[in-house]
């Protein structure tokens, strides 16, 4: 029966001791596996690989990579050939974690061959020999030495010249920085700016549509406005001089009330129509 995701990592910490995560989350989990391949009866180096599990593991396949070239190395059965391995499907009911990793691991053997592959502890040695060497070749000869005199003052210049680069680029970086939160809040501005002045168009529309508005926005119209209210407080004045000479015959009173009635509204209608005819005028000389 095959193993849960859990029991196949367990798994493989038995088979291989030397497994470390290296990242974790939700879609994947990055492992870290070393271990040491022997490639002849006399002749073995270490190899590490990152396997990566996908969230579906196991049902989805496993992947290997290879640290020192980031290729993918195939978890099918080794000396498969190109076709079979192509055809290789991975079975969550059949296939294991430590048997994709153990293939991987003997894939990648036979991808290096015989040559062992780098190291981070070979890479070191390499460097400290180095080092000694150069040291030694400081002692021994004249040459050397002055060559090194020599190079110095250069490799001081070039190095002087990397650390005013690097710091003419964190200065423009660190201006591109203020600048793009500068340029985030004028446009936070412009915005607000943009929907306040959508708002006063959208009032100014609204008082477009007002007749009142619309009746004394222009001078033309305010003068249309002015002769329609003369016309009608004349037809107010007629009806109310109509009305005080019908009551001059049966009621005294009333009559000396419409009268003056009248003459106040008489009064203010000429007072408009004077009005009228001065704005107009004025409207006309201008």
């Amino acid at each position: 029966m095959a193993q849960d995701r859990n029991g196949q990592l367990e798994e493989l910490r038995r088979q291989f001791p030397s497994t470390s995560v290296v990242t974790e989350s939700a879609q994947e989990t990055v492992l870290k596996v070393d271990h040491v391949v022997r490639i002849s009866p006399t002749a073995e180096y270490a190899l590490s690989l990152f396997v990566t599990l996908p969230s579906a593991f196991p049902k989805a396949a496993p992947r290997a990579i290879m640290p020192y070239c980031c290729h993918n190395v195939p978890i099918t059965p080794p000396c498969t050939n190109p076709s079979e391995a192509s055809a290789y499907q991975w079975s969550s009911a059949a296939s294991t974690l430590v048997e994709a990793v153990r293939n991987a691991f003997q894939n990648a053997a036979d991808c290096w061959g015989p040559v062992e592959p780098p190291s981070l502890h070979g890479i070191t040695l390499q460097l400290s020999g180095e080092t000694d060497r150069l040291l030694q070749d400081l002692v021994t000869n004249p040459n050397c030495l002055d060559a090194y005199c020599y190079q110095l003052p250069i490799i001081k210049l070039m190095r002087e010249a990397s650390r005013q680069t690097i710091s003419e680029i964190e200065r423009v970086a660190n201006e591109n920085t203020k600048l793009r939160n500068e340029v985030e809040t004028l446009e936070g501005q412009v915005k607000d700016l943009q929907q306040r002045l959508g708002e006063e168009v959208a009032h100014l529309q609204q008082l477009g549509q007002n007749r009142l508005l619309a009746s004394v926005g222009t001078p033309e119209a305010l003068i249309k406005t002015l002769e329609a209210d003369v016309r009608k407080m004349s037809s107010d004045c007629m009806a109310v001089g109509k009305r005080a000479l019908d009551a001059y015959k049966s009621d005294k009173d009333g009559f000396q009330d419409l009268l003056e009635q009248y003459k106040a509204q008489s009064k203010e209608m000429h007072m408009l129509d004077l009005k009228r005819i001065s704005y107009r005028a004025q409207c006309a000389a201008n």
